[in-house]
C-alpha cells in the first residue's frame, strides 16, 4: 500500500469517526440549545415606560450591536459554525461521490466524454449536450442562426449543408 493510499484510508476515517459522533438527536439538541442568542439588558438601560409605550426589542438589538455592547454566547457562535461546516462537509461529500462515481461507473464517463457534432455543419462541438441555448449548433452555426431571425431549424441545417458542400466543391 502506498504512502497516497495510507493517508486517504486514514483522512477518510478520521471523517468518519468526526461524522459518526453527530447523530440525529445530538443535532437536533445543539440547535435547541442556540434556539437564540443569548442577550442581557443591564439594569441601568432599562427604564420604566410610560403607558402607551412599547417594547421594540429589534430597534434595542440594533443600539446595543451599534453601541458594541455585544454579549458573548459561545454556545450560538458555536452550533452556527457546526452548521456552517455541515454544509460544507455535506458539498464537499457530494463532490467526492459524484468523482468517485465517475471513476468507478463506466456509464457516467461516456456520458461526460460523449462527442457532439454540430448540427447543422457536423463539426465537433464542445459542450452543446447541456447548452440549452445554443441546442446542438456551434457558436458560428448558432450566431449565423441568429442573423436570419431564427428560421425553421431543418431548412437552416440543410442551407448550412449545402452551403458547405457548394464551398468544399469550388474553393
Amino acid at each position: 500500500m502506498s504512502r497516497t493510499s495510507e493517508k486517504l484510508i486514514r483522512d477518510a476515517e478520521t471523517a468518519r469517526k468526526a461524522l459518526a459522533k453527530l447523530s440525529d438527536a445530538l443535532l437536533v439538541d445543539l440547535v435547541r440549545r442556540a434556539g437564540t442568542r443569548a442577550t442581557s439588558e443591564p439594569k441601568d438601560t432599562i427604564v420604566s415606560r410610560g403607558k402607551g409605550t412599547h417594547s421594540d426589542p429589534t430597534m434595542n438589538s440594533v443600539i446595543r450591536k451599534m453601541s458594541g455592547k455585544e454579549i458573548s454566547d459561545p454556545v450560538w457562535d458555536s452550533v452556527r459554525d457546526i452548521a456552517i461546516m455541515l454544509n460544507d462537509v455535506a458539498l464537499l461529500c457530494q463532490s467526492i461521490d459524484n468523482r468517485v462515481r465517475f471513476i468507478t461507473e463506466t456509464e457516467e464517463r461516456v456520458k461526460e466524454s460523449t462527442i457532439v457534432h454540430c448540427q447543422a455543419c457536423g463539426r465537433e462541438v464542445a459542450g452543446t449536450v447541456k447548452d440549452r441555448i445554443r441546442s446542438g449548433y456551434c457558436q458560428s452555426c448558432y450566431a449565423a442562426w441568429t442573423r436570419t431571425g431564427r428560421t425553421y431549424r431543418m431548412a437552416f441545417e440543410v442551407a448550412m449543408r449545402q452551403k458547405l458542400q457548394d464551398k468544399s466543391q469550388n474553393p
